[in-house]
């Protein structure tokens, strides 16, 4: 597991161009609200939101 805003400061903006993983991927996103692009679709979450990425499938953050 890993806090969003220490990952984010070291990835720079490569979080935030679309990309994929060879392994699957669960999101919580724990508080705050905002818009995660899974497969070029916009997903919304607020607080407590999961999210499952499987692998291959193509995902970003947005910065707002």
């Amino acid at each position: 597991m890993a806090e969003m805003q220490p990952y984010l400061a070291a990835s720079g903006t490569a979080p935030f161009v679309a990309h994929l993983h060879s392994f699957n991927q669960i999101l919580w996103f724990r508080r705050g609200a905002g818009s995660h692009l899974i497969d070029f679709v916009e997903h919304e979450y607020v607080p407590n939101t999961l999210f499952y990425i499987p692998h291959g499938a193509v995902h970003a953050f947005r910065e707002d």
